[in-house]
């Protein structure tokens, strides 16, 4: 690579920086490290906020204001929001039941939640395709990439199952809940929005793109 070397930041010491990304303006980075999220400010080249794993192991835990909290286990990848101010972090989460005061026991799902890039705080409930605990996150198994359109409307969610999941910011839910269907294929590997929000691409283990409309 060519040019100088302006500085290097330890993310998190002894374990591997598997993703990096600017914000959109410049100022932010999000790294995901130690399957944990950190968040740089990229001008001063220091932490905005400390890393964010919340501990799992603890059986009795507070909700948030809107009583749905969401502790992040393990993170696998994030993306800004194309005004900068948000995070989607793609992960692993377990949730506080509280009928029962306890932390839900079933296996971690795998969903989507938003996080405030100036606190590192989650901000409103997870991305879910059910009511209830725990949310379903469309996916079985880890999610893999995560992305916005750029008008900020629309996220897709793509998975070590194979799947892809198209939402809808504003309401956490799947864009074509409507017909039953918000899964759109298997086997993608990655996938992107164009301009203008209304076409998807998913990439394929078989040497394919596939296009599909955002639109209801």
């Amino acid at each position: 690579m060519t040019g100088s070397l302006i500085d290097v930041l330890l993310v998190d010491e002894g374990k591997p920086v598997t993703g990096v990304v600017f914000s959109p303006n410049g100022h932010f980075l999000a790294a995901v490290a130690g399957r944990r999220l950190h968040l740089w400010d990229a001008i001063r080249r220091r932490p905005l906020v400390p890393a964010r794993r919340p501990a799992s192991n603890r059986k009795k835990r507070q909700g948030n204001r809107n009583g749905q909290p969401h502790h992040v286990v393990w993170v696998n990848c994030a993306a800004f929001s194309p005004d900068s101010s948000l995070v989607a972090v793609g992960g692993s989460y377990e949730f506080f039941d509280h009928e029962r005061g306890i932390l839900y026991d079933g296996n971690p799902v795998h969903v989507v939640t938003l996080v405030d890039v100036q606190s590192g705080t989650p901000v409103g409930d997870p991305f879910a395709d059910a009511d209830g605990l725990p949310f379903h996150g469309g996916h079985d198994e880890d999610i893999t990439h995560v992305a916005f359109s750029p008008d900020g409307t629309l996220l897709t969610t793509s998975s070590e199952d194979g799947t892809t999941w198209l939402w809808d910011v504003a309401t956490r839910q799947p864009r074509n809940a409507h017909d039953g269907e918000a899964q759109l294929s298997n086997d993608v590997t990655n996938t992107a929005l164009s301009p203008d929000g209304s076409m998807m691409a998913e990439a394929g283990d078989n040497g394919t793109i596939r296009l599909w409309s955002t639109t209801r």
